[in-house]
Formats: C-alpha cells, structure tokens, sequence
C-alpha cells in the first residue's frame, strides 16, 4: 500500500500548456521527475490543469489505452478531429492510436485524471464518454453505493458498463454514507487505485488504518486486505481504477 496526495507532487508543463502532477509511475521506470515508481500493471497517474482558453498538443498513443476523469470545469475533447463537449464528472475511454485534444473554450480551469495503461492488442476500437450521473448506481462491498462505467474487454457487464478495457479491468465511483463501512477484502490478481474526491474517510489496510482526505491516492497491489470505514455524518466520495496483473510484479 502506498499513499500520498497529489499537491506533495512538484508540477510540470506537459502538452504544451497543461500543468501535470505526474502522481505514479510504473516500476520499470526511472523517476524523472521526483514521482514514485512503484505501479504493477498501470503505467502512469497525473492530474493535469488546463486554464481557461488553452489547449493540450493534438497527440495519439500507439501502445496505450488512457481514461480520462473530469474533476471540475469543463471543455471540450477533440477525437480524431470530432468535437465532444465534456464537463464535471465525465469519464473519457481512449483506445490505442487514437489521436485526442483537450481544449478549454471557457474563462475558468478545467482539472482532470488521466490514468494510462500499456496494451498488448493496440486494434482500432471506438473512443467513448460516459457521466457517472447517467449510470445506475448500485450497493456492493455492504454498503458502498457504487455507479459502474468501464470494464474489461470480453466480459459481462452487470451494472450497465462499457465492456472496452484492455489492460484496465474496471473504473468505478464510490460513495459511503456516514457511520457505514465496506467488507475488509483483497484481491488476488488485481492492482487497484483509490483517489479521494470530497468527504473524508478510514482506508483500512492489512489492519493498519489510514485516513483519506480529498486528493489522497492510494495504490493497493495485489494481496492487500483493505476496507473503507466512514466514522463521520457526511459522505465520502471516492474513485476505483482497477487493472489485472499481466506482467511479473
């Protein structure tokens, strides 16, 4: 378990004019910019900013799956030259070799996630947006109240999601209402990040507790037993990106 709060991260400019927090990166990779190398089957975390009537470079990965998270503001996503409107809460899937934009048309900032993950099929598929507004949501792990969105590839879905992931298995919101907790439990084969959106809460992890305020991120390798506890009156909010281990931790 490791974790750490985004503004402990020195920033940087990326894509021309996006100030990044780049939060983790894999363990293969040398750190360059003071970030903690310790991911298993993700291969990057940032949050970027991008002020009002600026653009990211127009740029397309040939071996990367991204999902993109709205945390506040909006714009709009330029994807292989069409123009989607995007705000506050919608999540972007980005297959391989897709060519993607952001453009901010507004005065105030747009702040997102972008979570990137190296993929062994690189087959054209279509890019797709998603509000976890219009999911519908649904109790699990006891008393989360989770809204579903992505999962892997040649699966199921049982809530509704796109099945489109390839590397990634799942991305999810939580929501724990105050006095109420999930099951403590771990995951075999999965590395998992928690990262706080509003409220605070308890992550409790191999019996040791941890308290979670709002832009925390937490990694959970495969093993982990981790539950969340929430002891105050207001919610806590949270997001859950989830990736099969494929490689040799």
């Amino acid at each position: 378990m490791f974790k750490r709060n985004w503004r402990e991260q020195t920033p940087h400019i990326g894509h021309e004019s996006a100030i990044a927090w780049i939060l983790m990166t894999a363990d293969y990779d040398e750190s360059w910019q003071g970030e903690p190398s310790i991911l298993k089957a993700i291969e990057a975390i940032a949050r970027q900013a991008v002020q009002g009537r600026k653009q990211s470079d127009d740029h397309a990965h040939d071996d990367m799956e991204q999902l993109y998270y709205i945390l506040s503001g909006s714009g709009v996503i330029r994807i292989d030259d069409v123009e989607r409107d995007v705000r506050e809460g919608d999540v972007i899937y980005l297959p391989p070799t897709v060519k993607h934009q952001f453009i901010n048309n507004t005065e105030d900032w747009a702040e997102f996630l972008i979570i990137s993950c190296m993929v062994d099929d690189a087959s054209p598929s279509e890019a797709v947006i998603l509000n976890w507004r219009n999911q519908p949501p649904f109790v699990g792990h006891e008393s989360a109240i989770i809204w579903a969105m992505f999962r892997a590839r040649e699966t199921n879905p049982g809530h509704g999601e796109i099945p489109c992931l390839r590397t990634l298995s799942g991305f999810t919101r939580h929501a724990m209402q105050g006095g109420k907790n999930s099951d403590y439990h771990a995951h075999k084969d999965i590395e998992q990040i928690y990262y706080m959106l509003n409220g605070q809460v308890t992550l409790r992890v191999n019996d040791e507790e941890h308290p979670l305020v709002e832009g925390d991120i937490v990694q959970l390798v495969p093993g982990d037993w981790h539950q969340v506890i929430n002891e105050g009156d207001n919610w806590g909010e949270y997001l859950i990106f989830s990736a099969e281990m494929k490689r040799d931790a």
